[in-house]
């Protein structure tokens, strides 16, 4: 599974305005700013994004956008300027829309215009959770975001420095006055991650019948003929005789003998859920990082509920909808069904390095049952 890291803020410099003769201008000083913002978003694909738990997903599929919170910050990150756009009304279009800012026929991006010039920062999020924030707070106060399992709630979110594009006339003279144009063009990839598991099987190995005894018959016999061996090395021997499984093969290299002891037993029948533990379950708008680590060390304690498949990893927050996956009379998966789970991993130190990666657990009836 690949890992897709977060959207970086640009370090882009911030182009002064300059006069020349042929095309004077006027000095920014405290003259407002128009502000042009783009989202492409043919990149986003679908790794962190699904129907519901059994949905299967297309690796880098189109992913669902309904909503985008668009936020024009100063360099401290209070907000000046906070629109949303909706899907399908009359600027979705202009926002969302793969042509450069830059193109001279049909350019791309909405334009905000009036825009207080302490601006300089733009920041998009797609599918955002909850109501926008309002001008004059600040970004940091936005609260975090939360993993969610659809595929209309997955978020994207990067942020920008605004840069110089051009100027244009306004203003009773437009041959003398001229205002600043400023731009961030957002170019939007996946961020989050997703495991899809499909067409699971699991299979554990058992002595046949007679197997056990066989095997013990087997290695007193090989100590007899081996005076002064241990009975470690009585073990290595017989492990060598019958050869080992090979999981990827589904036998072992010396088939014949290592069927005298050991059979194959299919328990997929005994599966009844998945679980997603050790993973960041909160994303911080701000500055992009994830956050809330959570980790069940262990499943006691009411942190999984073998009966429903209730997850909560630090005893109080369930977050079964999202990291465990639960069926009372086992699998029937067959490649068309997957159990599904996103997680975050933006700015995590040392991803996957130190136990910061999540693992899937499978949970199997005890005994059977």
């Amino acid at each position: 599974m690949k890992v897709m890291k977060y959207f970086a803020v640009a370090s882009l410099a911030l182009f002064a305005a300059c006069n020349n003769e042929e095309n004077p201008v006027l000095p920014e000083g405290n003259q407002p700013v128009d502000v042009v913002v783009a989202l492409n978003t043919t990149q986003v694909g679908t790794r962190a994004a699904m129907g519901d738990l059994q949905g299967k997903v297309e690796d880098q599929a189109a992913a669902s956008l309904e909503k985008v919170h668009v936020y024009l910050t100063d360099k401290d990150g209070k907000i000046t300027v906070a629109e949303e756009f909706v899907k399908n009304d009359a600027n979705w279009s202009k926002l969302i829309n793969a042509t450069a800012i830059s193109a001279t026929a049909n350019p791309g991006g909405y334009k905000f215009k009036n825009v207080d010039n302490t601006a300089k920062i733009a920041v998009v999020i797609c599918n955002p959770q909850g109501a926008i924030a309002t001008e004059k707070t600040n970004i940091a106060a936005i609260a975090d975001y939360a993993l969610r399992p659809q595929i209309s709630e997955v978020i994207y979110a990067d942020a920008k420095e605004l840069t110089v594009l051009n100027q244009e006339p306004y203003g009773v003279d437009p041959q003398q006055d001229k205002r600043t144009v400023k731009a961030a063009e957002f170019t939007l990839a996946g961020n989050m991650n997703r495991f899809q598991v499909l067409g699971t099987k699991f299979n554990k190995i058992e002595w046949t019948q007679d197997g056990k005894t066989a095997a013990e018959t087997w290695q007193k016999t090989w100590m007899t003929n081996n005076a002064g061996k241990t009975a470690a090395e009585a073990l290595a021997a017989f492990v060598e005789a019958v050869g080992k499984y090979d999981a990827k093969t589904g036998k072992s290299p010396k088939e014949a003998e290592w069927k005298k002891y050991f059979q194959v037993v299919d328990v997929t029948a005994e599966n009844t859920g998945i679980v997603m533990n050790r993973f960041y379950n909160k994303f911080h708008v701000s500055d992009r990082s994830s956050n809330g680590l959570m980790h069940a060390k262990t499943y006691a304690g009411g942190r999984y509920d073998f009966t429903n498949g209730t997850f909560k990893p630090d005893v109080n927050t369930d977050l079964s909808d999202v990291a465990s996956y639960y069926q009372a009379n086992g699998f029937t998966f067959d490649g068309t069904k997957a159990a599904a789970f996103n997680f975050f991993t933006d700015k995590v130190t040392n991803y996957g390095k130190n136990g910061d990666a999540p693992t899937l657990h499978f949970i199997f009836k005890e005994g059977g049952r």
